[in-house]
C-alpha cells in the first residue's frame, strides 16, 4: 500500500479543565500520571491474542477494556467517565491495537505495482510467495530485523531493516502506524512504496506489536505525560526538541510562538492542543486504511494499457480483492468498489468508442461484466443484511 510520508493529521484537540469551563469534549482525565511504563503488557497474565500461558483467569480490568477497546472511541470514553484512572487508560490502549493477523494479510497480500511486481494467480498465491509483502514481512520479523518499537497513545512507531543484498545496501526504514478500535486507521513508512496495500515494514511493525505485545514499550498518550510536566520541565522540554530537530522544526517552532503569542489569532479561539497520540474522535469512521489515490491511480493505470495481459490480471486481483473484502464485512469493499466504477466511467475510451460508432473491445467487455457482478453480487447483500 502507498504509505504516505507526511504524518497523519491530528484527529482531534485534547485540553484539560484548566483551559476553560467550555471544554469538556475530548477532556484528558485528571490526575493521571505516565511515569515510566515499560511493557505494553501491564499486569495481566494473559497475551494480545487472549491465551494464557499459565491459564491464569483474566482480570476484570482486562475484560472489560478490551470490550471497550473494540466497540468506543477514546473520546467517548472521557466523555462518559470525569476521570479514568491510569491503569484502565493504560489497558484500554493496549488492546485497542488489532489482535488478529488476518486483516494485516488481507491488507498485504498482493502487489499490484506494474514492473517488478510479482505474478499472482486467481488463488491469491504467488510463484514466488516469499516476495508477497506479507511473507517478507514476516521474514523481516523473524530474522530480527524491527527494532526501537514504541506505543505512544494510539501510535505505534518502529525502525525496520532491510539486510543488505549483493546489489541493494542495507536500507533502514522508519515506520508508523495510528490504529483505533482494533484498526489499523494510517500508516507511515520512510520507504517510499506506492502500492495500494501495506508495504513489507508497516507488516513487520504491526505483526511484531501482535506477536510480541509484552515487549513494546507502552506510553499514554503524549498529552497525558506533557500534563505531568511543571514550567521548567515544559520548557526544557521542548528546547531539547527544538535542538535535536532544529533544522525540521524551528521555522514552524518559531511560528507556533508567533501565533500563541498574539492574543486574537486564530490559535487562542480555541481550548486544547491537536494530539495525533489521542485515539479517535466520536465523528471519526472506524475502518482499516485505505489510500484511495492509490486505487484510482493503479485502477487508471491498467485501463489506460488496454486491459491486455498482465493489467488485466491486475484488474482481476483487484476484483477478487474487493470480493475477500466483501465477504469479510469490510466498509473498505464497497469503497473499493466504488473507486473503481468511477474509474471505469471515466475511461476516455467509452467516449471514443460511442462517437465512433465501434464496441468495445472482447476483453475490456469481460472486465466490464465482471465489474457489474460485483455490483449485484453487493446491491443483493445489502438487502439481505
Amino acid at each position: 500500500m502507498a504509505e504516505r510520508v507526511q504524518q497523519p493529521p491530528a484527529k482531534r484537540l485534547c485540553c484539560r479543565p484548566g483551559y476553560g469551563s467550555t471544554c469538556r469534549q475530548g477532556q484528558r482525565a485528571a490526575g493521571a500520571t505516565c511515569g515510566g511504563g515499560g511493557s505494553g503488557a501491564g499486569g495481566s497474565a494473559s497475551t494480545q491474542g487472549g491465551s494464557s500461558k499459565t491459564q491464569n483467569p483474566e482480570s476484570l480490568l482486562d475484560i472489560a477494556a478490551r470490550k471497550v477497546a473494540e466497540k468506543w472511541p477514546f473520546q467517548r470514553v472521557e466523555e462518559r467517565f470525569e476521570r479514568i484512572p491510569e491503569p484502565v487508560q493504560r489497558r484500554i490502549v493496549y488492546w485497542s491495537f488489532p489482535r488478529s493477523e488476518r486483516e494485516i494479510c488481507m491488507y498485504s497480500s498482493f502487489n499490484t505495482g506494474g514492473g517488478g511486481g510479482e505474478e499472482i494467480g486467481s488463488s491469491g498465491e504467488s510463484g514466488d510467495e516469499t516476495r508477497l509483502p506479507f511473507r517478507r514481512g514476516i521474514a523481516l520479523l523473524e530474522s530480527g530485523c524491527v527494532d526501537n518499537v514504541l506505543q505512544v497513545g494510539f501510535h505505534l512507531s518502529g525502525t525496520v531493516r532491510e539486510p543488505a543484498t549483493s546489489s541493494e545496501p542495507e536500507l533502514v526504514c522508519n515506520v508508523s502506524v495510528s490504529f483505533d478500535r482494533c484498526k489499523i486507521t494510517a500508516v507511515t513508512c520512510s520507504c517510499g512504496n506506492k502500492d495500494i496495500f501495506y508495504c513489507a515494514h508497516v507488516v513487520a511493525l504491526s505483526l511484531y506489536r501482535v506477536r510480541k505485545p509484552e515487549q513494546v514499550k507502552l506510553r499514554l498518550p503524549i498529552s497525558e505525560t506533557l500534563f505531568q510536566m511543571n514550567r521548567d520541565q515544559l520548557q526544557k522540554f521542548v528546547q531539547y526538541l527544538i535542538t535535536v530537530h532544529h533544522t525540521e522544526v524551528l521555522p514552524t517552532a518559531q511560528k507556533l510562538a508567533d501565533e500563541i503569542l498574539s492574543q486574537n489569532s486564530e490559535i487562542n479561539q480555541v481550548h486544547g492542543a491537536p494530539d495525533p497520540t489521542a485515539g479517535a474522535s466520536v465523528d471519526d469512521e472506524n475502518c482499516w486504511h485505505l489510500d484511495e489515490e492509490q486505487v484510482q491511480e493503479q485502477v487508471k493505470l491498467f485501463l489506460s494499457q488496454g486491459g491486455y495481459h498482465g493489467s488485466g490480471k491486475q484488474l482481476n486481483l483487484l476484483f477478487s480483492k474487493v470480493r475477500e473484502m466483501l465477504k469479510m464485512r469490510d466498509s473498505n469493499g464497497a469503497r473499493m468498489l466504488t473507486l473503481i466504477t468511477e474509474q471505469f466511467m471515466g475511461d476516455p475510451r467509452l467516449a471514443l468508442w460511442r462517437q465512433q460508432g465501434t464496441t468495445m473491445t472482447d476483453k475490456y467487455r469481460q472486465l466490464w461484466d465482471e465489474l457489474g457482478s460485483m455490483a449485484l453480487e453487493r446491491s443483493k447483500t445489502k438487502e439481505t443484511n
